[in-house]
This record gives structure tokens, C-alpha cells and sequence, in this order.
């Protein structure tokens, strides 16, 4: 009896040390797969950024023989990747064909475009960020590696347009849309190409160095190339799947990238007026009933609210989802008076910080107040230039719309909290004149056509 109790005893033992043991080679296999995987991920990452990695395109999944099935198509992309005209022009000479669709429609221009100068200027970037002071990357360099960084990040920008024009000389073709969303190399760029876009598509919202201002975009080059800049491009993501046919036009892109691409960064003003030149619709409307002026508003992108409303958009339109451009005011005065004054502050704090480090003494409360007053070019690079747009279009529609009572509320409560957590008058912070200077001239010539009035009614 006793050695059957013992023996079941030992049974259960044995079985239990069996499990435990099975339990732990089984978690430690899924630790030591995730491990791989992040060890795969940050290789990844290294050597897209190593700028010793001859063909960096052949990373995470961008190499073309995995897009094109023509060898003689591969050999352009990477004769394109090098900067090689006469080898290209000899390809091309065989018979070649630069307008080859690959995989979801990818043609070797849209390769070789934006991915691969996107390793480019993340390299300099790389180079850069451990001189950063704070959570943003442009308020957080000093005023030498900030020029020191612009400068090199033009040099290769400028490189690329030389090499775009040579391309489109040569015969590509930057219409050309894409039959699927293509989701480029990861460590790359978090960004993706919907379906339906083509190259003067992706120009307009700059998907490439993401620092929103005029000399980082190609999209002046690609413009003459676009037949119709109001043009359907088909949505692919979000609450467009419960409409029937979703679709928005190019200038959505150019107001609000963030809500349409996935892809965060400020706009750039000479694009839109382009777009308004070449006769793009203000008025379209996107599935939900947006129009460029709320979609604008939604993105607190306040530059290209004033420059709609200075061409005539219609401000008192509202949306299927109840969205009009004062119900977007109220959001975005909430956001400028709550995140946005918190997270500049945070950033003066910390170059105060660095400041007091870097002459040997300890940081007193007040020196980040000293850093906004004596760094002019911190306040030009950081969002409170979006904060004065948003000043600035209030100042517009209390003119135009003295009926939206509101509106001084809400400019009081933005300039005193900036005024009182930071110790800045939003009128001492400055903006690119463009977009002010191009809207005004728009506002007066729509102004003497309708009889000097120009609003809707």
C-alpha cells in the first residue's frame, strides 16, 4: 500500500516537473524569438541609417528585384539610385522601359524617389540628434547645429531635384498611380503611399525631410505634370470603408498630411497657393463632407485657414459629422492653452538645463524665461508660429464675421495663457510672410470683384 502511495506520490512528481519543464523551454523559446525579432528590427534601423551601407534601398523589403520581375528593370532602379545618367540613357537605349510598373504599380521613379532620400536626410539627422536638448527635434538644437543641420539636409534635397528633372527629361513619368497602399522601408520613414497616388501626388505633402518649408519640396517641378489637380485619389484607411466611393483630391494632402498620410509635420503655404493658382476646387468635399478649410482647421494648420479664407473658401460650411470651422477654432484653442503651451515650456526648461550645465552652475527656476527672450530662432522653429496663425485668422473673422461672438473668448484665453506660462505675446512671435502676404493679396482681389464685400453669405 505504501509503495503505491509513494509510487503515485512520485508519478505526480515526475509529471509536474515534466509540465514545469515544458512550460519554461516554451517561454523561453517566445523570450528568445522576441529577442531576435527587436535584434532584427534595431539591425534593421542600423544599417538604414549606416551611411557605409552601399544599397541601402536593399533594406527591409525595398530592394527592386522584389518589386520589378524584369532584371534589365533592376538595373535602371539602382543606375538611378547612383546618379547614373549615361548608364540609364544606355538602358533606356536597349529598350528599357523607365515607366515599368512593378508590384502594386510602383514604377522605378517612385522607388527611387522619396525612400531613398529620406535614408539620406535620416543619416543627418541621426548625425544631429544627440545634440538635442528637450522632446522636439528642431527646438532642441542650438542655433549653430540647427544652420549646421538645415544646411547639409538642403545639399541633399537640392541633389535630388537635379536628379528629378533628369529623370523626368529622360521620359518618366510622375502621373502614373499606384493600384495599392505601399508601406516603404519602416526604419526608413513611418510613413505610407496610398492606393491611387502617384509622385505629384506625394510632392505635395512633402513627405521627404519633413521640415515643412519651402526648400524642402519638389512639388513646383512636378506641378506642370499634373493634368488635373482636382483629380479623385481613392482612401484607404479610417471610416472611409462605410462610404461608397471615398475619395479626396490632391489639396487635402497639402492642408492636412497628418489626417490624410499618417505622416506628422507642418505644411508648407507655397504649395497651396500653387494648387489655388493652377485652379484647384476650395469646395471639394471628402467623404465626411470636409472641405480643405476644415480639413485645414482639424490639423490646427492655421497658415492655410487664412490663406483659404483669403481666397474665398466658404467659412460656414459644416460637415456631415457636424465638424465647421468654429467648432474647430474651440478645439484648437483648447489644444494651444492645454498640450501645446506645456510642451514648448517643457522644452525652454530643458535647454535652460542644458544651458546652466554647460557654464558650471546650477539652473535657477526662472532661467528657461531668459532662453524664449534671447532665442529668437528657438521661437521660429518651435509651434508657437502656429499659435499666431491661429491669433492672426481669429483677428480675420472677427472683421468678416462680427456675429461669431465667440471669437474674442477665445483669442483672450490663447495670448493669456502663452502670456502667463510662458511670459511670451504671441504678437512678438514671428511666421513666415508668405502665407499673410499671398492671402491678403487674394483677399483684395476677391474683395474688388465682389463689389468690395467678398464674403458669403
Amino acid at each position: 500500500m505504501k509503495r503505491t502511495k509513494m509510487s503515485v506520490v512520485l508519478g505526480l512528481g515526475l509529471v509536474i516537473v515534466a509540465c514545469g519543464g515544458i512550460a519554461t523551454f516554451l517561454v523561453a523559446q517566445a523570450w528568445i524569438s522576441r529577442a531576435r525579432r527587436v535584434e532584427q528590427f534595431v539591425s534593421n534601423i542600423a544599417d538604414a541609417l549606416d551611411p557605409s551601407t552601399k544599397r541601402l534601398s536593399d533594406r527591409n523589403y525595398w530592394a527592386p528585384s522584389l518589386i520589378f520581375d524584369d532584371p534589365k528593370v533592376v538595373q535602371l532602379c539602382y543606375a538611378m539610385q547612383r546618379g547614373d545618367v549615361p548608364e540609364v540613357e544606355r538602358l533606356l537605349d536597349e529598350g528599357v522601359d523607365i515607366n515599368a510598373r512593378g508590384k502594386k504599380g510602383i514604377t522605378p521613379l517612385m522607388w527611387w524617389s522619396y525612400p531613398l532620400l529620406q535614408v539620406k536626410l535620416c543619416d543627418i539627422r541621426w548625425k544631429y540628434s544627440d545634440k538635442v536638448v528637450g522632446p522636439r527635434f528642431l527646438t532642441g538644437l542650438s542655433a549653430e547645429d540647427y544652420s549646421a543641420w538645415k544646411r547639409e539636409s538642403l545639399q541633399v534635397h537640392d541633389s535630388f531635384k537635379g536628379e528629378l528633372k533628369k529623370w523626368l527629361d529622360l521620359g518618366a513619368d510622375p502621373r502614373l498611380a499606384l493600384s495599392g497602399i505601399v508601406s516603404p522601408p519602416r526604419a526608413v520613414g513611418f510613413y505610407w503611399f496610398p492606393r491611387g497616388s502617384s509622385v505629384c501626388d506625394l510632392a505635395a505633402w512633402n513627405p521627404v525631410g519633413r521640415e515643412g518649408t519651402k526648400e524642402f519640396t519638389a512639388f513646383p517641378i512636378l506641378l506642370d505634370y499634373m493634368e488635373d489637380v482636382d483629380r479623385p485619389i481613392p482612401i484607404d484607411y479610417g471610416d472611409s470603408r462605410q462610404y461608397d466611393d471615398p475619395h479626396i483630391t490632391v489639396i487635402f494632402y497639402v492642408v492636412n498630411r497628418v489626417e490624410y498620410t499618417c505622416v506628422a509635420g507642418p505644411t508648407i503655404p507655397e504649395n497651396l497657393a500653387l494648387l489655388i493658382e493652377a485652379g484647384a476646387n476650395i469646395e471639394y468635399e471628402a467623404p465626411n463632407g470636409w472641405t480643405p478649410l476644415i480639413a485645414a482647421a482639424k490639423g490646427h494648420n492655421y497658415n492655410m485657414v487664412y490663406m483659404l479664407l483669403c481666397a474665398g473658401a466658404n467659412r460656414r460650411h459644416e460637415s456631415s459629422d457636424g465638424a465647421s470651422l468654429r467648432s474647430c477654432l474651440a478645439e484648437s484653442a483648447e489644444f494651444y492653452t492645454d498640450k501645446e503651451v506645456d510642451s514648448v515650456k517643457i522644452g525652454l526648461q530643458r535647454l535652460a538645463e542644458a544651458e546652466a550645465a554647460s557654464e558650471n552652475r546650477k539652473v535657477e527656476p526662472d532661467d528657461w524665461k531668459t532662453v524664449s527672450l534671447e532665442r529668437s530662432d528657438l521661437l521660429e522653429r518651435s509651434d508657437l508660429s502656429e499659435v499666431r496663425w491661429f491669433v492672426d485668422v481669429v483677428d480675420w473673422l472677427r472683421e468678416h464675421e462680427p456675429s461669431w461672438s465667440e471669437l474674442e473668448e477665445l483669442e483672450s484665453k490663447v495670448k493669456a495663457a502663452y502670456l502667463e506660462k510662458l511670459q511670451i505675446a504671441i504678437e512678438d512671435v514671428e511666421c513666415d510672410p508668405f502665407a499673410k502676404e499671398w492671402g491678403d493679396n487674394r483677399w483684395q482681389q476677391s474683395s474688388s470683384t465682389a463689389g468690395g464685400d467678398g464674403r458669403q453669405e
